[in-house]
């Protein structure tokens, strides 16, 4: 289900304050994006483990209907 990148980027931005967020729309069509994260909820967490944690706070939203999600993850200090 098609889903602004302003609504993606408030509802990541919610799940994981003090964060740095950048989207890109890869298709134009508000249903293929990827998403640069870097999160300090993110230090000491394995790369699979930070994807859990992107996934784990988009389930139940209006983004879990996104058709394609590519992460780049990274923790900060």
């Amino acid at each position: 289900m098609p889903l602004p990148s302003d609504q993606l980027e408030k509802i990541l931005g919610e799940k994981f304050p003090d964060s740095q967020i950048q989207i890109d729309d890869l298709a134009g069509d508000n249903d293929h994006y990827r998403v640069h994260i870097a999160a300090p909820a993110f230090n000491g967490k394995s790369r699979v483990d930070m994807h859990k944690m992107v996934f784990a706070a988009i389930r139940g939203t209006p983004a879990e209907g996104i058709h394609a999600l590519s992460l780049v993850t990274k923790a900060t200090t």
